[in-house]
């Protein structure tokens, strides 16, 4: 235990840049987004003009595919909705998000911090920061990964993240949907 005999060290130079792997950062300015398996990695920064609905469709989950995960950024407010989906939304088989955002709403009202759980059959995120009881602000981030799959029921992303609202009063429950 402790022994470093063998330890070899080389002093490496890098003329003042250290150097290495980078995500890839795209911004999102249409109101159709379909996102696809070699997308992996990628950051996305949302921003739609004109308070556009958005959508934005992650790929089914595949035995194949876990260990995709994307990044979103809220670049600029949308009263228009903002909506993570998942490729299927059947009742018994369709992809779910299960996980949890933390919330915070900077109302003078109640300052209040959430914690919101995705449960159920849940297969939209909705980051609409006008809505009531919704969260969508500048600068919310949420990620998503693929971490389950199943033929026979519901295959998962894990969802993590930060929100905000200025809704005085709002408790988030807008966030988490059952699209079917």
């Amino acid at each position: 235990m402790g022994h470093f005999d063998e330890l070899q060290v080389t002093k490496a130079t890098f003329g003042g840049v250290v150097s290495g792997d980078k995500k890839r950062v795209v911004d999102i300015t249409t109101a159709t987004n379909t996102l696809g398996e070699g997308d992996s990695g990628t950051i996305y920064t949302i921003n739609v003009g004109s308070n556009a609905a958005t959508t934005i469709t992650l790929p089914a989950i595949t035995a194949t595919n876990l260990g995709t995960y994307y990044e979103f950024f809220v670049g600029t407010e949308n009263t228009g909705g903002i909506d993570i989906l998942t490729a299927t939304t059947d009742d018994t088989t369709g992809d779910v998000f299960l996980g949890a955002l933390t919330s915070h709403t900077d109302a003078a009202e109640n300052g209040a911090i959430g914690y919101i759980i995705a449960g159920g059959d849940v297969n939209q995120i909705n980051l609409t920061g006008a809505e009531a009881n919704g969260a969508g602000e500048v600068g919310c981030y949420v990620r998503c990964v693929a971490v389950s799959y199943s033929a026979a029921g519901h295959s998962q992303w894990q969802v993590t993240g930060l929100l905000g609202t200025d809704d005085p009063n709002g408790d988030m429950s807008a966030i988490f949907v059952d699209r079917d």
